[in-house]
């Protein structure tokens, strides 16, 4: 019960706040943006193309931003409230404040994440016409955010640290590094930030550069799908269980 009174009272400091429009734009306007270049352009639009676009950009960009950027808005909100020192004087456990601030964090990751899945449905509705192929709309939706909850233990542990800036930072370092190891054998097991991108190849068969997989291809392979999505609970609940130690004997200011 501790947990759910935190989750509440942490749930209701968002409200009236920017951070429930970067949960709604962001999906929204990645799919509209592309949307209209597809409406424009001379090539008919079908479901791979659309799909292998969209949930291309989503996990190498918006994953790690979005993370970055709603985790350094949340330390924001408290520092700026001055709202530590009281956090830490209730007689609550610092570690239950931390885990519902994650739980926050995830949740509107999530909803963000059916934000995209829904307006992917609507829009290619209306563009394309044919059938929607859910199995790979919803895959490729929502197995990136299950390989992501490590990326968002350790940027809410970064913001709690180090403010809005470092957030940012790492979210960038993430976006790249990310980008450039998530096809790589030897390294992708060891960078969080190319998990959500490796899950998601072999579901719409696009390199993370934005090049369709040519036949016979071995990222086509999605035996590493559930590996890496173990790999990121198992790390996320690592991660969990530090930063929540690290807060508990943190000192406030």
């Amino acid at each position: 019960m501790t947990l759910v009174r935190a989750f509440d009272s942490e749930r209701i400091k968002y409200r009236r706040t920017f951070t429930h429009w970067l949960v709604a734009l962001g999906p929204v306007g990645l799919v509209l943006s592309y949307a209209m270049v597809g409406l424009l352009g001379e090539s008919e639009t079908t479901w791979p193309l659309f799909l292998g676009v969209v949930y291309n950009w989503w996990p190498i960009l918006w994953v790690p931003m979005g993370a970055a950027l709603l985790a350094a808005l949340a330390a924001w909100y408290e520092k700026r409230a001055g709202a530590w020192v009281l956090l830490r004087a209730r007689p609550q456990p610092p570690a239950v404040l931390f885990g519902a601030k994650l739980l926050v964090l995830a949740l509107h990751t999530l909803l963000s994440t059916a934000i995209l899945a829904a307006t992917v449905a609507v829009v290619g509705a209306v563009v394309i016409g044919a059938p929607i192929p859910l199995d790979t709309l919803l895959l490729g939706a929502f197995l990136p955010w299950i390989a992501a909850l490590p990326i968002l233990v350790i940027q809410l542990w970064v913001a709690t640290a180090g403010g809005f800036g470092a957030s940012v930072v790492v979210g960038v370092v993430g976006f790249i590094s990310g980008a450039l190891t998530a096809e790589s054998s030897d390294l992708v097991h060891f960078v969080p930030w190319a998990w959500p991108i490796r899950v998601v190849i072999p579901i719409i068969g696009i390199h993370a550069n934005g090049v369709p997989l040519g036949s016979g291809d071995p990222l086509w392979d999605s035996s590493i799908v559930p590996v890496i999505l173990g790999l990121a609970l198992i790390v996320a609940a690592a991660l969990l269980a530090a930063g929540s130690l690290w807060f508990s004997r943190k000192e406030v200011r």
